[in-house]
């Protein structure tokens, strides 16, 4: 004879306390997840305010150093050394700032090419051909770029050297050789800070000096004044009256670079920058790229 039937109670209680196990993890899941959610949201927020806090520190250190820059010009302090050294770093609630001004009128400027007149937009063909020439690099470049940068029958300037890595032509080592003689600035009328350029900068931006004769000029800089400049024999033997829209001896395009720590995060700001007129032009910004 058989016993009787064991009932199903022990395995009921056997259920409920596995399903009571599962929404315990699940809670515990759910609770995890939303704490996880909130120290994301919390770091985000972090990270949002301290860079508000950077661009807020940078836009007024930018500033204050343009404003530095123009009044030792208009008090005579001659050609001002803006060799892109670093400000003292100085603290602010919660990190430290420091900035630099690295000049941007020492070289060649690509937008040249892009001038509304035709005459002058060749010239720069021609220096940046010649400059092509000098860093054994294709001088045919300079036409293709020339040709781009009016495709559409109309001007259209270039807004960051970057942009040469989408032109055809230019390969990597093209753009690495090329970078540091020229630069982009929105202004194709730009001069050419003659006390910051290199010799090879000088022949681009003013294709009817030989290599020789703008090595000469170099290596006498500086000049404290335009007049100074122009009255060197290498250029007094040109004919060209419109030196003075080509060159000067001091830059007023600069690239801005803040660095400012807060916390354990260092953020870098750029801004291209115009200290020449009233205000100052920014007329790019970007974080973390120059």
């Amino acid at each position: 004879m058989t016993g009787p039937r064991p009932c199903g109670k022990p395995t009921q209680r056997g259920a409920a306390l596995l399903v009571a196990l599962l929404a315990v993890a699940l809670a515990s899941v759910l609770a995890l997840g939303l704490v996880e959610d909130q120290r994301r949201t919390l770091a985000r927020t972090q990270a949002l305010t301290e860079t508000e806090r950077s661009w807020q520190f940078a836009q007024g250190l930018e500033s204050t150093l343009v404003e530095r820059v123009r009044r030792a010009r208009r008090e005579g302090a001659g050609p001002m050394p803006l060799d892109g050294g670093w400000s003292a770093a100085f603290p602010v609630p919660g990190g430290a700032v420091r900035i630099r001004l690295i000049p941007r009128s020492d070289r060649f400027n690509l937008n040249s090419l892009a001038d509304p007149t035709p005459e002058r937009a060749l010239r720069a063909r021609d220096g940046l051909a010649r400059l092509l020439a000098q860093l054994d690099l294709d001088p045919g470049l300079a036409d293709a770029l020339g040709d781009a940068l009016r495709a559409g029958g109309r001007p259209v300037l270039l807004a960051h050297i970057s942009e040469l890595g989408e032109m055809d032509g230019f390969s990597t080592v093209d753009r690495t050789r090329l970078l540091p003689f020229v630069t982009v600035v929105p202004d194709p009328r730009s001069r050419l800070d003659v006390n910051a350029a290199s010799a090879e900068a000088l022949v681009a931006q003013v294709p009817e000096l030989g290599s020789e004769a703008a090595e000469r000029l170099i290596l006498r800089a500086p000049y404290a004044r335009p007049e100074d400049l122009f009255a060197q024999p290498e250029l007094q033997a040109l004919s060209a009256p419109d030196l003075a829209n080509r060159l000067a001896v001091e830059g007023d395009w600069f690239l801005a670079h803040a660095e400012i720590a807060l916390g354990d995060r260092v953020q870098d700001h750029y801004r291209l920058l115009n200290v020449s007129g009233a205000g100052y032009d920014a007329r790019y910004v970007s974080l973390g790229i120059p």
